[in-house]
């Protein structure tokens, strides 16, 4: 199936990859039993050269990822760790025009893809299914 649209639609997913059950849960809970940081977008409208130092020097930041486009970053900071005050803080402070902060959650195709990407390495070839269950059809 096409993942947004089990995301859309669907409260829990099952992950099937070469014929065997990899995965059942509902995809908030996948998401949070795979993550292994936090990632916040943050977009400011000035990025001076030291800007990428300065993010790296907050304490929880794990990667500073340049995004498309100048002043967009992806920060990828500790697990259990919102750094949106101090990020705001900081470009603040530097008077670097903060425009976006915002938390990026793993959607369901992270999920699949990590659950899936160590196998796959192992054959060229692979089988993957994503079963989805609705409230339509939960009991069947």
């Amino acid at each position: 199936h096409i993942l947004p649209e089990a995301t859309a639609v669907c409260q829990r997913v099952v992950i099937i990859n070469k014929g065997r059950i990899v995965a059942e849960d509902t995809p908030e809970q996948l998401s949070a039993r795979l993550r292994q940081s936090e990632k916040i977008s943050l977009t400011l409208k000035f990025c001076p050269a030291d800007c990428e130092t300065k993010l790296r020097a907050i304490r929880g930041v794990l990667q500073v990822l340049p995004g498309q486009g100048g002043g967009t970053f992806l920060i990828e900071c500790e697990l259990g760790r919102d750094l949106r005050d101090e990020l705001a803080r900081v470009a603040v402070m530097n008077q670097w025009g903060l425009l976006e902060l915002r938390t990026v959650s793993m959607t369901l195709e992270d999920v699949f893809l990590q659950l899936t990407r160590h196998e796959d390495h192992s054959t060229e070839t692979t089988e993957t299914t994503v079963s989805m269950a609705s409230p339509e059809n939960q009991d069947r």
